[in-house]
């Protein structure tokens, strides 16, 4: 009952947050910059970049939100509680929490790895509930830069695919 408090808690943290509200303004910006960039580059690279820069701002915008939301839920319910549904529900995910696989997946993810999360409770905890929170940090660290290093990926592939739209087809289709 109590980590089902928990998840219940992060939910309503959500809805306390207006992460829909922040989550509905990605959209937007997201296409203003692609119609912005029509004049550098073709119309279905302009259309690419909308889109690769909606799922960049959302990922980044939606791991944050969760480690808040996760944040909120502890400060109501306590951080092992907290910790304890989270490993339950990560349990049931068809991607482990290890190996390469995992590294890949939740890099890019909207949700942050378990141990992300984890790590982050253990930081917002006091110190008699941090202890309850048993969190390596060589993994925590190797999570944070393989993130990271997708973010800054897909913005040199945001690049790349505007300079490639200014090929010798830029402007055909409009």
């Amino acid at each position: 009952p109590a980590e089902r408090d928990a998840i219940i808690a992060h939910e309503l943290s959500h809805l306390a947050r207006r992460s829909a509200w922040t989550r509905l303004g990605v959209a937007p910006l997201a296409g203003v910059l692609g119609v912005a960039s029509l004049t550098l580059t073709s119309p279905l690279a302009a259309l690419g970049l909308g889109l690769a820069v909606f799922t960049l701002l959302s990922r980044v915008r939606s791991r944050n939100e969760e480690i808040a939301c996760d944040c909120r839920a502890a400060t109501a319910l306590g951080s092992v509680t907290v910790s304890a549904a989270l490993e339950k529900i990560h349990a049931t995910h068809p991607i482990t929490n290890t190996g390469l696989l995992s590294l890949l997946v939740y890099a890019t993810a909207s949700h942050p790895h378990l141990r992300v999360r984890r790590d982050a409770l253990r930081r917002a905890s006091s110190n008699e509930e941090a202890e309850g929170i048993d969190v390596d940090p060589a993994p925590v660290k190797r999570l944070r830069l393989a993130s990271v290093g997708a973010l800054v990926l897909g913005v040199l592939l945001v690049i790349a695919g505007v300079l490639a739209g200014r090929g010798p087809f830029h402007g055909a289709l409009g």
